[in-house]
Order: C-alpha cells, then sequence, then structure tokens
C-alpha cells in the first residue's frame, strides 16, 4: 500500500506516498525562498531537479513514494474554498475516494484511497 499525502496552501503544497509510518523515521527540512514554503521531508528521499518556474520540488523514495512540495498563487474568486471544492472534484474524477473531509477558513484536509494507494492532501492559505 503507499501513502501519499499532500500539503497545500493555495500557495504552497506538499505531498507524499510511500512514507513509512515508523518512529524512527527521520525528515530533513525544505524551504521555497520564492513562496516562503517550508516542509519537512523523509530524510532518505532524493529531490528531483528544481523545475523552470521554482514552484516547488518532488523527493522520491527508494520504494517509488513521492513527496511533492509545491505553491501556486490561487486566482479562483471563491479564495480557498474554491480552491478545495475544485481539488476534490479533480481528485474524484481522477478515481480518488475522498473518505474524510475536514477544514476552517484558512486550511482543509483531505484523504483517501484509489486501489491500493493513500491519499492525504492538506491546503493552507496565509492570513492576511
Amino acid at each position: 500500500m503507499r501513502f501519499s499525502r499532500l500539503l497545500l496552501w493555495p500557495v504552497a503544497g506538499f505531498l507524499c506516498g510511500s512514507v513509512a509510518l515508523a518512529s524512527d523515521l527521520s525528515f530533513k527540512p525544505y524551504v521555497n525562498e520564492r513562496f516562503a514554503t517550508q516542509a519537512d521531508v523523509p530524510a532518505d528521499f532524493v529531490a528531483d531537479p528544481p523545475p523552470v518556474n521554482n514552484d516547488g520540488r518532488r523527493f522520491r523514495g527508494s520504494d517509488g513514494g513521492t513527496v511533492t512540495v509545491y505553491a501556486i498563487r490561487n486566482k479562483d474568486p471563491d479564495g480557498l474554498k474554491g480552491y478545495r471544492a475544485f481539488l476534490k472534484s479533480t481528485l474524484k474524477s481522477e478515481g480518488w475516494d475522498v473518505t474524510y473531509e475536514a477544514g476552517e477558513d484558512n486550511w482543509f484536509v483531505f484523504s483517501g484511497t484509489r486501489g491500493a494507494n493513500v491519499l492525504y492532501h492538506r491546503g493552507e492559505q496565509p492570513k492576511g
């Protein structure tokens, strides 16, 4: 089973797969200066080259799992609420069964499954 995790603030995000849920798992920091975004990723994951626009980074584990930390400028007129609805619809259209959802005005979380894969997605919007 793969475990996927996505942290997103319509200006930042995080996606990870196949992360061992062990207490001895160690992490390393990733910082994106362009969007002032940071996240801890598994220490043994290897970074892909950065994209041309420097909006984030993908890290890969030896078992095929991935962690993606990224940022976007949310242009949805409904802000985070609109982006949340768009993302949930997109996940469902891609075959994900969203089984958990929570959130408030400035954050949201989805988790679910698609076959043997498990997804966790967290979105955040900075105050102001």
